[in-house]
């Protein structure tokens, strides 16, 4: 695993404060680019900001290595259940929390439609959402709106996850 090229994306060192977007958006495509294993695309994933307010995470959800595991687990860590508590709560979005909706609905349905062919990574969403995924959860009544088909583990390759491998 390439430790510093993660500590940099995580750090947000790969760029200078005076770079344009598109310089920006060139860069991160590089150092997407260099990714090369399932376990570095996950501490990848990690280290960005988790939320659809910028296209960046579209670069990892678009890697030639992300499978169905990989999108699931970037899904759960996106929290779907709290825009569907909002949604059953007959609350409106914020302008950031439309894009982020929007984002997540547009992975939602690529894991639906089956867009991940492959299954080579684990994925538990319990284990992510921390405690059992039910539909009458007192804290989360949108639960409910999940797809059953996204609350069920993915079969494959279970990465441990070793942050101080990564993060200082």
């Amino acid at each position: 695993m390439n430790k510093v090229m993660l500590r940099s994306l995580a750090d947000y060192e790969w760029f200078e404060e005076g770079d344009d977007p598109e310089t920006i958006d060139s860069k991160l495509k590089h150092i997407v680019s260099e990714i090369d294993s399932h376990e570095e695309l996950l501490y990848a994933s990690i280290a960005k900001t988790w939320s659809f307010e910028e296209e960046d995470l579209w670069f990892l959800l678009n890697h030639k290595l992300c499978d169905f595991g990989l999108a699931l687990r970037f899904y759960w860590m996106c929290q779907p259940y709290f825009f569907y508590r909002q949604i059953e709560r007959g609350n409106d979005f914020s302008e950031i929390e439309q894009k982020e909706w929007a984002g997540i609905k547009k992975l939602e349905e690529r894991l639906l439609e089956n867009f991940y062919e492959k299954r080579e990574v684990y994925c538990s969403p319990e284990e992510i959402y921390g405690k059992p995924i039910k539909d009458d959860d007192p804290y989360n009544p949108g639960m409910k709106l999940i797809p059953t088909e996204l609350r069920i583990v993915s079969e494959g390759e279970n990465i441990k996850l070793e942050f101080n491998e990564i993060f200082r």
